[in-house]
This record gives structure tokens, sequence and C-alpha cells, in this order.
């Protein structure tokens, strides 16, 4: 191994709570990216590549160096670094909770500080640490009854739209051990069904073979709002079920259109994935959710937040993605609590 390797890679072991790391602005293209990166190699700043999803722009690329306690180290790599053309890099202190970007290095190789932009005093008032501005947003979430995750008898309707722009209408409806759904296509190929659970019965519509009712609950269940919404109804229950919850440390806070917004982000490690929080400053309320590997990672947009009977929160809207391109969108119609049900929704079909 070699002297400036093992020097560097003694230093990135080093707590999180304060050191140094070069990071480049995000660019359109993954190979300027890679360029930057086997640069950086070369130039005794290893590091990795890494996706960020910019307002406004969509998805770009940026190189990230791995964080190290020596400035001077930081500083020596960035100084003999040859920059792609229009390619800038940023030197960053990290300190406890907060970023500082303390030089700028241009295309020319110059180093310069840094203008600070004017200071909206509402990014002041932002926590610096993670654990409370996650506590806020699950206080945001929240209903008195920990909203449909805890709630015996649910109505939940939505429909799913696929990037060929098909659209089918989904209803859900848990009371108690009882189950029924029912699908119907408004859009695009696809069949409309029926099923449900009472009590051990377990029925579909225009199938006279008797059903396991373990396996067509767990079937039925695949579309209640926990498996649909996901992050969305565990902070509607008032928690925030992320394995890695506990590594979140404060990666941004700027405004955007007018409004804070603040970026909690994890690493990951060997078993957990990058993991990326946008919440909005003024309600705490959720944006969007980045999750995996650089390259790979899934992007859930969460639009429209509305209370519930009880007060917890439901979106509207949610958007899955990988990088640009959109997988699926979830609309919402109606999520109630303790609804009144038709009764032949619970009534089997005669043989």
């Amino acid at each position: 191994m070699s002297t400036w390797f093992a020097s560097w890679l003694v230093a990135s072991t080093l707590a999180r709570a304060q050191g140094y790391y070069l990071e480049s602005d995000p660019v359109a293209t993954r190979e300027v990216a890679d360029a930057l990166s086997d640069a950086a190699t070369g130039a005794r700043c290893p590091g990795a590549v890494v996706r960020r999803y910019v307002q406004g722009e969509g998805w770009r690329f940026l190189f990230r160096s791995t964080t190290v306690e020596d400035v001077e180290l930081a500083r020596g790599c960035v100084a003999a670094l040859e920059l792609p053309l229009g390619v800038v890099v940023r030197l960053v202190e990290q300190d406890e909770d907060r970023r500082r970007v303390i030089g700028v290095w241009p295309s020319d190789g110059a180093a310069v500080e840094p203008q600070a932009p004017p200071q909206d005093p509402r990014l002041a008032k932002i926590p610096t640490d993670a654990s409370e501005i996650v506590s806020r947003m699950e206080r945001a979430h929240a209903g008195a009854s920990g909203g449909a995750a805890n709630a015996p008898t649910v109505l939940f309707r939505f429909d799913r739209i696929t990037p060929s722009g098909g659209r089918v209408r989904h209803v859900f409806v848990r009371r108690g051990d009882d189950r029924y759904l029912s699908v119907d296509v408004l859009a695009g190929d696809g069949r409309d069904s029926k099923s449900g659970i009472v009590g051990q019965l377990a029925w579909l519509e225009g199938s006279t073979k008797k059903l396991d009712a373990s396996l067509v609950r767990d079937q039925i269940d695949r579309f209640s709002p926990e498996s649909v919404l996901q992050i969305a109804i565990d902070l509607g229950a008032g928690k925030l079920n992320l394995p890695d919850a506990g590594d979140l440390h404060v990666d941004a806070v700027r405004m955007v259109s007018g409004r804070p917004m603040v970026e909690l982000a994890s690493e990951g490690d060997a078993d957990s994935a990058p993991t990326r929080l946008i919440i909005d400053g003024d309600t705490w309320r959720l944006l969007g959710v980045e999750h995996g590997a650089p390259g790979a990672s899934m992007r859930w947009t969460f639009e429209g937040w509305r209370e519930l009977e009880d007060g917890a929160l439901r979106p509207d809207r949610v958007v899955v993605s990988r990088g640009t391109e959109t997988i699926d969108t979830i609309e919402l119609r109606e999520l109630e609590l303790s609804p009144t049900l038709p009764p032949e929704w619970f009534a089997p079909p005669l043989p």
C-alpha cells in the first residue's frame, strides 16, 4: 500500500463529527464526474461518484472524496488535482451536524474563498441536531390515534398510474381480520377483479376453488396503506421507521423557491444503503426520500399532504422514480379511518 493512500485511509476512519472532504458541483453527465474521480484518485484524493437531485434540474452527478481529519491533507491533494474544464471543487469542513465551505477551486486551479450568500433568517432557526429535525417531522405528521397503521377499520382508495399511461383504481378495506379488495382497470391493459376474506372464508370473484385465507390475506395486504405508502404511514403513526435513522446528519440547509429546505443524509455502510430525506423547514413535512447505492437509488416524492380526521397527514400523490425515469405514480382518492362500509363488500359471492 502506498504511503499517501495509507495516510488517507487512516485519516478517513476517524469520526465524522470533525473532518474535511472535497465535493464537486453537480454535473449533467456521469462521464464528467468519472473523469474527475479518476483525476482525484491520481491526485491522492480517493472518493466516489454519487448522484444528487437538484431542484429544477433533476438528477446530477458529483464527485465526493473520503472525509479526512487533516485539512492540509485535503488542501494538498486538491492542489495537485487537474480539474476538467468548467468543473468546480469545494473544500468542505464537517463539524458536528453542520457543513461549511472553506475553499473553492475553479477550472484554472486558483483557490478562491466563496462569497457567502445572503442568509435568510428562517435558515438560522433550523436546528443543527438531526435528531431534533426528525422529532419535529414525526410530530408534524402524527395524528391522535396513530393514523391508518393503528386503525382497526380502514378504507383506502387509490389509483396507480404507469409510465405507459395505464390507470388502475384499487379499493382496499380492512375490518379487523376481514379484508376486501377491488381492482378496476380504467385505462391500459389488465383485468378487473374482486377478492376478500370473511372470517376464515377467502374468495375470489369468478373462482370456485377453495382458497387459503392466510395466503389471500397476504396478497390483499400488499395493497394496504402501510405497503403502498410505507414511510408516509410510518410517520402518521409518529415514527420514522428507517434502519439507519440514527446515522442521519444535516447535510444541507438552503432556500428553494422561497422556502427553507433541509436535507438529512446517511452515507450507509456494509449493512445499509445511503439515505437522503428532503424536509420542508417551515412545516417539517417530508417532501422526498432517496434510498440506495449511487447509480441504483430509488426516490419517493410526496405531494399535497392533507390531514386525516385524527390529525395525521397523508399525501395526495406519491411519485416513485429511479434516476430521471418515473416508475410508478400513486394518486390517493380516499383514506378513511373507521368508515361505514357497504355490507355487500363482506358478502362472499354465491357459487
